[in-house]
C-alpha cells in the first residue's frame, strides 16, 4: 500500500492507532445497537455521520484539492481579503483532514451496516 521509499512515522503511527480506536469504539456502539434494537442508537449514528461527512466537505472547500493563488480570486477583492480568505481555506482543509480520521470508522460502520439490512438479513 505504501510506496517503496517511505516509512510510517511516529505521527501516522499514532493516526493510524486513533482511527483503529475509534473504529472499535464506533463498532462497539453499532453492536450496542444492533443488540438492543435502538432505533434512537440507528438515527444518531447516521445523522453524525452525515453531519461529519458535510463537515469535511465544506471545510475542504468541496472536492478541490488544489489551493487558489491571489491571482485566481477576484479582482474586486482586496488584497487583505484574498490572503484572508486563503488562510481560511488551508485552516479548513487542515481541520477537514482531521476530521477525516474520525469519519472513515463511522463510515465503514455504516456501509457495514446497509450491507447487512440489505445483502444478509
Amino acid at each position: 500500500m505504501l510506496p517503496k521509499n517511505s516509512k510510517i512515522t511516529p505521527a501516522l503511527a499514532k493516526k493510524l492507532m486513533f482511527t483503529a480506536l475509534w473504529f472499535v469504539v464506533v463498532l462497539a456502539a453499532y453492536i450496542f445497537i444492533l443488540k438492543y434494537e435502538s432505533m434512537t442508537g440507528y438515527i444518531l449514528l447516521y445523522v453524525l455521520t452525515a453531519v461529519l461527512l458535510v463537515a469535511c466537505i465544506v471545510l475542504n472547500g468541496g472536492f478541490n484539492k488544489d489551493i487558489p493563488t491571489p491571482d485566481d480570486l477576484r479582482d474586486s477583492w482586496s488584497a487583505e481579503k484574498k490572503e484572508r480568505f486563503i488562510k481560511a481555506l488551508v485552516k479548513g482543509k487542515e481541520l477537514a483532514g482531521r476530521l477525516m480520521y474520525l469519519l472513515l470508522p463511522m463510515l465503514i460502520t455504516v456501509m457495514i451496516d446497509l450491507v447487512y439490512l440489505f445483502w444478509i438479513s
